[in-house]
């Protein structure tokens, strides 16, 4: 059983992605290096997305929100980012699935995220008159 044990605890070393947002140690230092937002911020993208997001074998929505923000901050190429999460097959298939995993998340953010919180849609009259900006009163005081 020990033999058992220690082959299981191997193979998921083998298949852990390198960088992984599911461990709860990760600090608001960790968020800000890799993606670029505290946990906090990340936390709150990851819960109005994570519904409309689906998790497969090899990667959960938290590491494919992180994946996406940490090509946006780093730029580096999608085969290193699939490479660095561990993500299964050889160098042209973790491009090819990193490079998918950005698309979906890409879209995600524009259909649920972005007209919410971003743009002239996610104020109401209101509140834009109460910024008093000169967008504000270009918009809505005339």
């Amino acid at each position: 059983e020990l033999v058992t044990d220690l082959l299981s605890l191997l193979q998921e070393a083998v298949t852990a992605p390198r960088l992984d947002f599911l461990v709860p140690s990760l600090n608001d230092e960790d968020y800000l290096a890799w993606p670029g937002w505290t946990k906090e911020q990340f936390d709150d993208t990851y819960h109005v997305i994570s519904s409309h997001l689906r998790s497969s074998s090899n990667h959960h929505i938290r590491n494919t929100l992180a994946m996406f923000w940490i090509k946006l901050k780093t730029n580096l190429s999608f085969r290193q980012i699939g490479s660095m999460f561990n993500v299964p097959g050889n160098g042209e298939d973790r491009r090819k699935r990193a490079a998918d995993v950005f698309d979906n998340v890409r879209q995600c953010l524009i259909k649920n995220f972005v007209p919410r919180h971003l743009g002239v849609q996610h104020l109401t009259r209101e509140d834009a008159k109460k910024q008093n900006t000169s967008f504000s009163i270009e918009f809505f005081w005339k």
